[in-house]
């Protein structure tokens, strides 16, 4: 199965052992996670702000080997472009999902998508995804 982790389920999965740290190892254990130059410029970004500091190095780390174990893609066209209340990293990891029909996108802001499926992509919370994954 394929799937996509938003960027602040990455960071959290860095960052946190819980939820996003399982979702992200069942994801590579189990699942095939898909990511993008975007999405990885994104979090060293997040990593440059100064709150992060501490965990510069570690964060840094992190996202080199999350680039090593998901496959590396660029969406080629924006097809969640009718969806206007999503912001720009929400968008590309969407991009992301529905670009290589991803069977699920695992997003931290589930509230902003009217529908839980999108081209056959679930979009889902933490804790949809660790329910039983009958519906993946």
């Amino acid at each position: 199965m394929k799937g996509v982790l938003d960027t602040p389920i990455l960071l959290t999965a860095a960052l946190k052992e819980g939820f996003c740290r399982q979702i992200l190892r069942d994801g590579l254990q189990n699942q095939v996670l898909y990511t993008s130059p975007q999405q990885l410029l994104t979090f060293i970004q997040i990593t440059r702000r100064p709150h992060m500091a501490p965990f510069k190095d570690y964060l840094e780390k992190f996202i080199i080997l999350y680039a090593e174990c998901a496959k590396n893609i660029k969406p080629t066209q924006d097809q969640a472009a009718d969806l206007k209340n999503l912001g720009e990293d929400q968008r590309n990891c969407l991009n992301i999902a529905l670009m290589v029909q991803a069977n699920f996108f695992v997003t931290s802001r589930p509230q902003d998508y009217e529908t839980q499926e999108i081209q056959g992509t679930l979009l889902l919370s933490p804790e949809q995804f660790r329910e039983p994954r009958s519906q993946i």
